[in-house]
């Protein structure tokens, strides 16, 4: 499986990849975060996805991207991409991707985008 990848530049959303034994059915949706509004929630609930192919995984990471506001030099996500692949050989495994952490706001990120990223990291923990 591959992710798409950019020198400078890290995710800035948590991507969960939930690996388990089940007849093959696959999804793909945006958990919202836990403050989200009734239309937030309800607008990415459109995101999702079946029949999942390795292949359309970086695509779908970018339309997520684009999902969940985040274009140009917009900030970080507390919403979560969720790959669930299932396959009637596989092992249960989940792996969480979470955006690299900073610890102070610089010309590029801001105090916020430092608040959000000890946020998901902690939620996880």
């Amino acid at each position: 499986m591959h992710f798409p990848v950019n020198d400078g530049l890290c995710t800035r959303f948590a991507t969960e990849v939930i690996l388990h034994r089940a007849p093959e059915e696959n999804a793909v949706r945006i958990i919202p975060a836990a403050d989200s509004s009734p239309e937030r929630r309800e607008k990415v609930r459109e995101f999702a996805k079946t029949s999942l192919t390795h292949v359309q995984i970086p695509a779908l990471i970018s339309e997520a991207t684009g999902a969940m506001g985040l274009t140009g030099n917009s900030t970080f996500s507390r919403e979560v991409l969720q790959l669930e692949i299932s396959c009637p050989k596989l092992l249960h495994l989940t792996l969480v991707g979470l955006p690299c952490l900073i610890h102070r706001p610089n010309k590029e990120q801001t105090e916020d985008d430092v608040k959000i990223r000890k946020e998901l990291v902690n939620a996880y923990m």
